[in-house]
């Protein structure tokens, strides 16, 4: 074996890559994280809207200063301004402060051993024999690479997939307590909608995304129909919807995270998915180089795979089936949620971080089936063949 500078290097300090490091450093292994950026947790693009459960299930309880609220309810308007209101205390949904968040994972990372090295940014990493030679500032040799350096990572061929967003958080009266709100509308925001998180009495994340649209144009819009708002902070970053890459391993080297694909095609977010990814990777690094487990690396990719491979497939195909739908479209899907109450008894179920179910919910009502089938025919059966796949399993 070459003599190397660390047994893993993982590129950038998100979610993901510090993940990673938490658990492969916490099997003894030496562990470098090189994050391009001076801090970790800036910039802060992600919402850190996730439920208790899934926090759980990444083994991370999350410190009082870096919850910035609970969410008790959801408001849904329809493009004519029909609302929904849907009970979801029961979820035990949290928003994140993600700045603090991350922070907390990278003292977590530290204090198992990993080193984190800030404003140096990962160019180029190449497998030779016997080692990963990793190009920084410095020639780094490592046994082991994973990449977690975010969208901007994504294959070419992937970067369609991205769709322009845009956040603010505010300060404003009219922010409603424990609430998200969630508009939709197909015109002012195409394939996406427009969204309020509320953080603490009369404070707000309010984002957008959509294709072809000037985010931050759509949300000054908003706030003065709403009546005004002070902005705090402004942020851009793109939002990931086309679901996961052709392969997270090649050799010595993982992909996770943004970089892999592993957001959620229907709302882009990722800190279940995400970051399930990065404690399997630095799970799969430790039992390959500490136990000789050949198979390690590959078990990680199959063992997320099982987990969200037919969620996120199901839920690529429900998306391509609303870009499809116009506004007209989406007010009969708002009529029939009123009608069968439906929302509310999908979220009495736990169905938060699983989407698929949703879509399994929706086209067993038949009136789904007729709209769809009418909206958006040839996707429609698309997603009927993949929902076949999922009962047949």
């Amino acid at each position: 074996m070459h003599a190397v500078d660390y047994d893993v290097v993982i590129a950038g300090g998100g979610l993901a890559g510090l993940l990673a490091a938490k658990e492969a450093a916490s099997k003894g292994l030496s562990v470098a994280v090189f994050e391009e950026d001076w801090e970790i947790g800036v910039p802060d693009k992600c919402d850190g809207l996730v439920s208790m459960k899934a926090l759980m299930s990444l083994g991370v309880v999350p410190s009082s200063k870096a919850v910035q609220n609970t969410i008790s309810r959801v408001l849904l308007y329809s493009p004519s301004g029909k609302r929904i209101e849907v009970e979801a205390s029961n979820l035990r949904v949290v928003v994140l402060d993600r700045f603090v968040f991350d922070k907390d994972l990278g003292k977590a990372a530290s204090s198992k051993g990993a080193e984190i090295i800030l404003g140096e940014r990962v160019v180029k990493a190449v497998e030779e024999e016997g080692y990963v030679r990793v190009e920084a500032d410095s020639p780094i040799k490592s046994k082991l690479y994973i990449e977690a350096k975010g969208v901007s990572a994504l294959p070419a061929d992937r970067q369609r997939s991205l769709i322009p967003a845009a956040r603010y958080d505010v300060e404003a009266r009219w922010v409603q307590d424990e609430t998200v709100e969630i508009y939709v509308d197909n015109s002012k925001y195409p394939c996406f909608f427009l969204w309020v998180i509320s953080t603490g009495k009369g404070l707000a994340k309010v984002g957008v995304a959509g294709r072809s649209i000037n985010c931050f144009a759509s949300l000054d819009e908003f706030l003065k129909q709403k009546g005004g708002a002070h902005v705090i902070k402004k942020v851009s970053a793109p939002i990931y919807v086309g679901g996961p890459i052709d392969s997270f391993v090649k050799g010595r080297m993982m992909i996770v995270g943004d970089s892999a694909g592993q957001t959620k095609p229907s709302t882009g977010g990722g800190i279940y998915s995400c970051g399930l990814a990065g404690v399997f990777a630095g799970q799969a690094a430790a039992n390959y180089l500490l136990h000789e487990d050949s198979e390690a690396l590959q078990r990680y990719s199959r063992s997320w795979l099982r987990l969200f491979k037919e969620d996120f497939r199901i839920a690529l195909q429900a998306r391509r089936v609303y870009e499809k739908m116009d506004n007209r479209g989406i007010e009969k899907v708002f009529d029939l949620f009123r009608e069968k109450n439906l929302l509310n008894n999908l979220l009495q179920e736990d169905g938060f971080d699983e989407h698929s179910k949703w879509v399994v919910r929706f086209l067993g009502v038949e009136d789904f089936v007729k709209i769809f089938s009418i909206v958006a025919a040839e996707e429609f059966r698309a997603l009927v063949k993949e929902l076949g796949k999922f009962f047949r399993r």
